[in-house]
């Protein structure tokens, strides 16, 4: 397993004792979980063939990209800054702060307009903590847009996106895990907007190489209290959807490569 440490520096760990107890002083750099740990894939709703999409005889397809593509467009509002911004730390070396005793990335992006991002990194003995600070010129600073935790292995890990520095409250919480070889195992997005009627509500991600389908959703409607599961295959299109409020039963409907409805 690749250790989530690249030793780019040649250095140890030190270690200090103090009333908080044991504090690590980093002296290696840790490496940044990728960019796909903020981005679940919605590619599902690409898999149309012949524009059909509100096709009779490809409504259970059709239903299933119903539900997903609100999460998609529900996940891109809140994600948007936050990859884009961290996207662009690959781009950089950090420098170590005393005064945090964390490596930091500090650089501009841009996305439709220019900011400046801060990454704060602290290193415990179980991970990584993160905060991304981002700042815009004449209109906010220092502003805590998200935050994270990458276990020492660099294979699961969190992240909490805020809403926005005019509204500075949590949106959506992600959970992500990941193979020993770099890919996706799973990715859930969830409602965490205080008040929200839909506040708990998430839909998870999933790739698998054991079933007849290498793709899974699970969807959670805290408003309907409804549960949906959602199994397809990527490259041959072919699915099943069990939403029992749409479909008022707990069976699967599936369709095939062509979108086509089938009998399960």
């Amino acid at each position: 397993m690749k250790n989530l440490f690249s030793i780019i520096l040649i250095a140890a760990i030190f270690v200090t004792c103090g009333e908080d107890g044991e504090k690590i002083i980093p002296t290696e750099i840790p490496a940044l979980p990728v960019e796909s740990t903020f981005s679940m894939d919605f590619s599902i709703t690409d898999a149309n063939s012949g524009g059909r999409t509100g096709a009779k005889e490809v409504g259970n397809w059709a239903r299933s990209t119903v539900i997903v593509t609100v999460w998609s467009a529900l996940a891109g509002i809140y994600t948007a800054i936050p990859v884009a911004s961290f996207k662009e730390a690959f781009n950089h070396e950090p420098t170590f702060d005393a005064s945090i005793r964390g490596w930091v990335w500090e650089y501009d992006f841009t996305l439709q307009a220019s900011y400046h991002a801060r990454l704060e990194s602290e290193i415990t003995a179980s991970g990584v903590n993160w905060k991304m600070y981002i700042s815009q010129e004449d209109s906010f600073q220092d502003f805590n847009w998200y935050s994270g935790f990458s276990d020492i292995s660099g294979t699961s890990g969190t992240w909490t996106l805020n809403t926005n520095p005019q509204d500075p409250k949590p949106a959506l919480e992600i959970i992500w895990n990941r193979n020993e070889d770099g890919t996706t195992k799973d990715l859930t997005y969830t409602n965490v907007i205080p008040d929200d009627v839909n506040n708990g509500g998430f839909i998870k991600y999933e790739t698998s190489s054991e079933t007849d389908y290498n793709r899974y959703y699970e969807i959670f409607q805290k408003k309907e209290d409804n549960t949906i599961t959602i199994e397809w295959h990527k490259e041959n299109h072919n699915g099943r959807v069990k939403d029992p409020a749409h479909y008022q039963d707990q069976n699967f409907h599936c369709w095939d490569e062509s979108l086509t409805d089938k009998e399960c």
